[in-house]
This record gives C-alpha cells, sequence and structure tokens, in this order.
C-alpha cells in the first residue's frame, strides 16, 4: 500500500472511529427504549445490552475500511441482542448504517451477503419481535389501521424496508460512482490518446524534417566531398601534363583533403542525429588536438595550449567538450577578425575543464547582431551557436562566460569534471 493510500485509510479509519465512539457513548447512555418481562433489567442483562452495542460500534468504526469485518460484528452483536432476549432499542439504528456502508463500499461478494443478511435478517426480526411482544408491534401498528391482518402486514413491510432501503441506497450510491469512474476513466482515455496522436503528428513531422535537413545538407557534403577530392586528380593531371611538381599545389591539396574529412565526419554526425540510429559517443569524436590541427590547417594563426594537469574525461565531459570547443572555433572563424590570430587553451583543475577561446575582432564587430554578455562583462558579439553552447553546457552544471577585451572577444566554456580519486592514475 502506497503511503497516500496508507494516509487515507487512516484519515477514514480516525473519522470512522470518532463517530462509532459517539454512537456507543450515545446508545450507553439512552439505554433501551423498554424491557420486556423475559428481559428484566439486571446485570446480565447490561451487560448484554452493552456488548451488543459495543460490538455495534465497532462494525461502524470499520465500515468503509474493512465492509465484510463490519458486516460480520453487526450480526455477532444481532446474535448477542437475540442471546439475552433484548428489545429493540436506538442501537439497531448502527444496523441501518452498517447495511449501507457495505453496499456502497464493499466488494462485489460482501455487496451480495448484505443482501443477503437484510433480507435474511427482515425475516428473523419480524419473528422475533412477534415473539417477544416488542412494543415496537404495539407502537407501529395502530398508525396503520385496519384489521389485525392489515395492521402486520403493514409492519412486514416496515421493518423489510428498514433493512432493504439502506442497502438499496447504498448500492445506488456505488452505482453512481463507478459510473463517474468510468466517465472520468474515459475522459482520461481521450486525452491520453489525443496526446498520443500529438506525439505522433509531432514525431511524423521530426522524422520529415530530419529526412529533409538529411537530403539537404548530406547532398551538399557529398557535393563538398566530391570537389575537395577531385583536386588531388586535377593536380595529379597537371602534374603529369607538365612533367613539373608544384609546392603550392600540394598545399592546396592538403588543405582540400582536410576540408572532405571533415566534410565527410559532419556528414556521418548528421546521419547519426537525424536519423538517431546511434547516440554520438566520445568514442566516435575526434580528440581536441585533431580539432585544433584542422582549424589550423583551414586558417593560419591558430595556437593551441594545456595547463594544468591534464586527464582522461568521462563519455559525458568529452563529448561537452568537443562540441564546445568546436563551436567556440566556429563562432570565432565567422565572427571573428580573418587576418587575426585565434587562441584556444584547456586548463584542467580539479574540479573543472576550463576551455578559453580568443580570437580578434574586426572593426564593427561589436553592433553585431545577437550581441550578448555573461557575468557582468561588456557586451560582445556572439554568434547564434553560443545559445546552444550555453544550454548544453547548463545541461551538465558548465557555464559559459565571453567578453570583449581590447580588440579581442573571449569566449570562456567551464565544464564539471568527476573529482580524481587518492591513488588514482591522472
Amino acid at each position: 500500500m502506497t503511503a497516500p493510500r496508507q494516509r487515507r485509510t487512516g484519515a477514514t479509519l480516525l473519522a470512522d472511529g470518532l463517530g462509532a465512539l459517539v454512537f456507543g457513548g450515545l446508545v450507553l447512555w439512552l439505554g433501551p427504549l423498554s424491557a420486556t418481562e423475559a428481559s428484566p433489567p439486571d446485570p446480565v442483562w447490561r451487560a448484554a445490552f452493552a456488548a451488543s452495542a459495543l460490538l455495534l460500534a465497532a462494525a461502524i468504526a470499520v465500515r468503509r475500511v474493512r465492509p465484510g469485518v463490519s458486516l460480520a460484528l453487526a450480526w455477532v452483536s444481532t446474535l448477542v441482542h437475540l442471546a439475552a432476549v433484548l428489545d429493540v432499542a436506538a442501537a439497531q439504528l448502527g444496523l441501518l448504517v452498517v447495511l449501507y456502508s457495505t453496499a456502497r463500499h464493499g466488494s462485489p461478494r460482501v455487496l451480495r451477503l448484505a443482501g443477503l443478511s437484510a433480507g435474511v435478517g427482515a425475516v428473523i426480526a419480524i419473528g422475533y419481535l412477534l415473539a417477544i411482544e416488542s412494543w415496537a408491534t404495539l407502537v407501529f401498528p395502530f398508525a396503520f389501521g385496519g384489521s389485525p391482518v392489515t395492521q402486520l402486514l403493514a409492519f412486514v413491510a416496515l421493518v423489510g424496508a428498514a433493512l432493504a432501503v439502506p442497502w438499496l441506497l447504498g448500492l445506488l450510491v456505488r452505482t453512481l460512482g463507478a459510473a463517474r469512474e468510468a466517465r472520468e476513466r474515459r475522459a482520461e482515455a481521450e486525452v491520453e490518446a489525443r496526446r498520443a496522436q500529438q506525439i505522433a503528428e509531432l514525431e511524423r513531422a521530426r522524422t520529415e524534417l530530419a529526412r529533409d535537413v538529411h537530403d539537404i545538407v548530406g547532398h551538399s557534403l557529398a557535393v563538398i566531398i566530391a570537389q575537395a577530392e577531385s583536386l588531388r586528380f586535377l593536380r595529379d593531371g597537371a602534374e603529369a601534363a607538365d612533367g613539373r611538381h608544384d609546392p603550392a599545389s600540394a598545399a592546396a591539396e592538403a588543405v582540400t583533403a582536410t576540408i572532405a574529412e571533415t566534410a565527410r565526419r559532419s556528414l556521418a554526425d548528421v546521419r547519426r542525429v537525424l536519423e538517431r540510429t546511434t547516440p554520438v559517443e566520445a568514442a566516435a569524436l575526434p580528440d581536441l588536438d585533431e580539432l585544433v590541427g584542422e582549424v589550423a590547417a583551414a586558417r593560419p594563426g591558430v595556437a593551441s595550449s594545456v595547463t594544468g594537469d591534464a586527464r582522461p574525461l568521462g563519455e559525458e565531459a568529452s563529448v561537452a567538450a568537443y562540441r564546445v570547443a568546436q563551436e567556440l572555433l566556429t563562432n570565432a572563424l565567422k565572427h571573428g577578425d580573418p587576418a587575426g590570430a585565434i587562441t584556444i587553451v584547456r586548463h584542467y583543475s580539479a574540479a573543472e575543464l576550463e576551455i578559453v577561446v580568443t580570437n580578434a575582432v574586426a572593426d564593427g564587430a561589436a553592433g553585431a547582431a545577437g550581441a550578448t554578455a555573461a557575468d557582468g562583462a561588456a557586451a560582445a558579439p556572439e554568434g547564434r551557436g553560443l545559445g546552444g553552447v550555453r544550454d548544453r553546457l547548463a545541461a551538465i552544471g558548465g557555464r559559459l562566460r565571453t567578453e570583449r577585451t581590447g580588440e579581442g572577444f573571449v569566449a570562456r566554456a567551464s565544464i564539471p569534471l568527476q573529482p580524481v580519486e587518492a591513488g588514482a592514475p591522472a
């Protein structure tokens, strides 16, 4: 049983227990409405009356938490009442409460037993009250008048209705509650169906978008790869025709080889991300030195350094470090001064890896669209992709700070690292 359900059960038992306590106190205080010659008010009679009343109070206390137990206690109370030849009293009103509650809250089996109890109890009650010449048999018939037979039939109908109506009322409330719950479940099912349909539509739209992006980007990258690799064959053909080796042509071939390799790897990443066939793991990414080497091959003036005690990174930190460095270098290439230098510094500390990328800024770049500031720094131009860097770092507890310093733009990315255990290799 879950904690919320336990609390609800405890609250229900407490409320019904207080009600049973009040009921038992009033019944014992009021005592019997009358006594018969067969049941004189001696100590044994009083003890039987108290036992019957307390058993019925206990049945009321557990009527919603344990309807079956409540019905059994009501029968025990009735048997004690009959064995002591007690007359009908206010305590018997508790039977009506038990019949209602067992029909309302009991299991299907308890519901049927409660209905059977109402019928059998009515027959027993009628015979018993007539046998002891109860005050009820002398008072109620006068209200109907007519012949003795008419009065007897009216009494029988009255006793039967007194026990049947609470059970029928409990059954009615039970049925209405079940119908309400069915409507609520149907409404919830409809909401879930609509949500599932929306998710399916979003997934279909995402799939279509991924397919379009894959086709467009994949085609463009494939063309770049083909054109970059074709330069090597053009150079080989030109050298074969001229019979001489051109150093400038060899340098151009190295650049185009880098372009082809970068495009080929980008195409593989696009396919993995869009098709969601395999995760982009750290093992699928080149290291940062290779990334810096590619950028240096495409743009002179790129310098890299490492400070602190470098150590292997976990998969999450490795992916984040590569993607963050990739975007920061891309931002520097796109928005920095094409003739200026770019430096990337990786600083390892006990708690984090800090990647600092600094690039020169061309005149007028400070007013570029998307200029922002972080941690109170002066406004600095940022590429649109830096917002994605912030989100990626925030997801792992890191942060990005950018600032404009003189003629340069500095981006500092902090990536939290797992602490190094004592004795573990660095």
